[in-house]
């Protein structure tokens, strides 16, 4: 493996992209706070039967649309690495980027009581998915899974879309998964709370209000994490863009993407909040 880098309350935001002390909300939750959002959130779903269910959605609708997963794959997004090891045990070679030097760590030492570690097929990098820094048609294959898109405002996110067009191959395949966000929408819940022991924060009582935008078509959600003593560890807002079918393959279809597939994803837990109902899309050059 090569790892490179290159206020209390519960008002909702009214900005795209909650900023906090000048960074955007992902960098504010990811990089500053990357301990505890890792210990009260992300480990929730460092699940082998979760991430083998996700990746086996993946292969599939890449060979629905008549391709084979092999040889090299970019996973974007790859947080601590749970896809781009298990992509790597099935034999891929996998470059995997994340904003977050701390969850890109986590991977580097990621180990597993079946598996050896480091894994020699993955390379970590540090790089933002707004600005990749790859050539031009250097991936066949490229992966965004874990609910990883339509966290930035909606120039940002087709920003994303145009340079994953521009890094995969004329013949490449694009494979993602997101809220279905008509589902979720009528599913929600305003308010919902859960406590969590960790093992850097001890018990920590998470709280989440969410309140549906229709005209902006965005939930906003305020997240308070609070320990045992009742102090406050996190209060922040942040914003995610829900996109109907329409507007996906409009997005897709406007930065070079001849066919998309979406399909529903057959969750094997129930899952919390944006992560609860999803989609698979599928594109192709």
């Amino acid at each position: 493996m090569t790892l490179s880098s290159h206020e209390e309350g519960t008002t909702m935001t009214d900005g795209v992209g909650a900023e906090c002390h000048g960074l955007h909300w992902t960098e504010n939750a990811y990089c500053e706070h990357a301990t505890l959002f890792y210990e009260v959130d992300v480990s929730i779903y460092e699940d082998s039967e979760l991430t083998s269910h996700e990746v086996d959605m993946a292969f599939k609708a890449i060979e629905a649309v008549g391709h084979t997963p092999r040889g090299t794959i970019l996973d974007l997004a790859c947080g601590t690495g749970r896809h781009a090891y298990e992509f790597a045990y099935r034999g891929m070679q996998v470059v995997g980027l994340d904003m977050s030097a701390a969850w890109l760590s986590i991977a580097a030492r990621r180990t597993d009581s079946q598996r050896s570690n480091p894994h020699p097929r993955i390379s970590l990098i540090e790089g933002d998915m707004r600005s990749l820094p790859f050539s031009t048609r250097a991936f066949r294959q490229i992966s965004l899974l874990g609910n990883g898109f339509g966290y930035f405002s909606d120039a940002e996110n087709a920003m994303i879309l145009k340079e994953i067009a521009r890094i995969l191959d004329r013949r490449g395949v694009f494979v993602f998964d997101l809220t279905d966000c008509e589902r979720y929408i009528r599913s929600f819940a305003p308010y919902s709370q859960r406590e969590v022991e960790t093992r850097t924060f001890g018990n920590v009582i998470c709280a989440y209000w969410r309140e549906w935008q229709p005209e902006r078509r965005r939930m906003s959600v305020r997240e308070r994490y609070t320990d045992a003593r009742g102090q406050v560890l996190y209060d922040a807002p942040y914003d995610v863009r829900q996109y109907t079918l329409g507007e996906l393959r409009e997005l897709l279809a406007n930065v070079g993407f001849r066919s998309v597939e979406i399909q529903p994803m057959n969750q094997t837990k129930k899952r919390e909040g944006l992560m609860r109902n999803r989609i698979m899309v599928v594109a192709t050059r």
